[in-house]
């Protein structure tokens, strides 16, 4: 669940460190009030909520499949260690 959620905050966060490259290389002061215009910030807001959005839909296709059927532990078969899967 860890590893879901810092996905998901690293995509919503993603469109605000990419302004704030674009305001360092352009040469202009990252950390002013003024650089960070309502405008501005209401498109980072929607880009990172579609980002984040689009995140949870592929995470919800790819590990879907690993979520189906019933999971056997590992266990010993015949002297043989047989590995935990889902089946």
């Amino acid at each position: 669940m860890l590893r879901i959620s810092l996905i998901e905050i690293t995509l919503f966060l993603a469109p605000f460190a990419t302004f704030a490259l674009y305001l360092f290389v352009r040469g202009r002061p990252v950390f002013a009030r003024h650089a960070w215009e309502k405008g501005a910030l209401f498109w980072m807001v929607a880009i990172g909520l579609v980002f984040a959005a689009a995140g949870i839909a592929a995470l919800g296709m790819v590990e879907d499949g690993a979520t189906n059927g019933a999971w056997r532990p590992s266990h010993f078969e015949n002297g043989v260690l047989v590995p935990g899967r889902v089946e």
